[in-house]
């Protein structure tokens, strides 16, 4: 029987900690059993956190797996087998996506930071991150980005020789001067690289409930972007496949006309956090006022301010390939923003707590719903009446 396999002992957090680096072996192939695991301590704006890093003898960097949540799931009866399992297939996949192992084989910060600054050798490692515009009041500035509506993506290099060590350099408008390219380059690049590490998924709300309140149910949820079907939900999850800072997804190249084309009436956008967004299928009986004020309950209820988007419904619009937010006087097409005014935010703080989020969301959206329901009947009542 596997040390792991016991009841649970009401551990500390920090013994939780010390518990899964010393076991999580355990729950892995043996390929991996000459693999390092350390705990490392990490400093974000919403506080302390600590992370399980998972690395083989010749790479220099790995996925850092926080494990708040896992605690939390263990305080609520979770057994430590199954959330040991759920650590190892997250390091699993992750590995499946990084076959090359590091990033940069550099060994000195001096070296990372020189390779940040040289686009031959920063190119592979740039990735982007949605922020809310009107959220990010006068934190921007400098930074080159993307916008869409009241939604943007800032760019940055991820980088590092070691995993304490990890480096995500924001880019500036001064490094673009470096890097001599355009905006539309970089946005290329970093949406080219974000496809390949994490892919768009689309799923039933529902689904990814149901999912995420069991950690020990795998993760059978259906993505809808795998076939180009109509869309006969009401309401979906769009995000990335770790479910992690994937609001930027909208921002991918051709996502947004994938999904029009599965939406034959179109659709509206809730930007519910910096980790996804919710697709709603239009339909004559959904009020776009409503979808504000359930934005601006869930982001006031579940989401930390570090990681809310917007508190506006979107539109997307086929003709100008862009969404927008009516509530907010914009038309529908791309918003041209001045260089000057250009965004700088921190980005990639700690993981949130998906599970009460998600549940909290669905239960307000669940709500929502039911009015909705009620105005459809409505009309229905109403187109037999004529």
């Amino acid at each position: 029987m596997k040390m792991s396999e016991r009841t649970n002992e009401n551990m500390s957090f920090d013994e939780f900690c010390a518990y899964a680096e010393g076991h999580i072996k355990e729950y892995l192939p043996d390929t991996y059993q000459e693999w390092k695991t350390k705990i490392i301590d990490l400093t974000r704006p919403s506080g302390e956190v600590k992370a399980l890093t998972i690395r083989s003898p010749e790479s220099n960097i790995a996925q850092m797996i926080y494990l708040d949540n896992f605690y939390s799931s263990y305080q609520q009866g979770r057994e430590l087998p199954l959330l040991m399992e759920k650590i190892s297939s997250m390091q699993i996949a992750y590995d499946k996506r990084f076959p090359e192992g590091a990033i940069l084989g550099s060994n000195s910060m001096p070296e990372i930071m020189e390779s940040a600054a040289n686009w031959d050798t920063a190119r592979e490692s740039v990735l982007m991150e949605a922020v809310g515009c009107s959220k990010s009041g006068t934190m921007l500035a400098g930074q080159p980005h993307t916008r869409m509506g009241d939604l943007a993506v800032i760019y940055k290099v991820v980088l590092g020789h070691d995993t304490e060590d990890r480096v995500e350099i924001s880019i500036t408008n001064q490094m673009m001067s470096c890097y001599g390219i355009t905006l539309e380059e970089l946005h290329e690049q970093a949406a080219k690289n974000m496809e390949k590490l994490y892919p768009a998924h689309l799923y039933d709300l529902n689904g990814v409930v149901e999912t995420t309140m069991d950690i020990s149910t795998p993760d059978k949820t259906e993505n809808f972007l795998d076939h180009k079907n109509p869309i006969d939900k009401t309401m979906l999850v769009l995000t990335n496949q770790d479910r992690i800072y994937g609001a930027c997804v909208l921002f991918y190249p051709g996502i947004l006309d994938q999904i029009n084309a599965m939406c034959p009436e179109g659709f509206y956008i809730a930007p519910s956090s910096v980790h996804e967004s919710i697709i709603i299928p239009k339909a004559e009986w959904i009020d776009v006022k409503c979808v504000d004020d359930m934005i601006k309950d869930i982001n006031e209820a579940c989401v930390h301010p570090e990681e809310q988007l917007s508190d506006y419904t979107h539109e997307y619009d086929p003709v100008s390939k862009t969404i927008y937010a009516p509530s907010l006087g914009q038309s529908p097409k791309l918003l041209e923003v001045k260089q000057e005014d250009q965004m700088s935010h921190e980005a990639f703080g700690q993981m949130p707590d998906s599970l009460e989020k998600t549940q909290a969301a669905a239960e307000l959206y669940a709500s929502v719903q039911m009015k909705d329901a009620e105005q459809q009947k409505k009309a229905q009542r109403n187109r037999s009446a004529r």
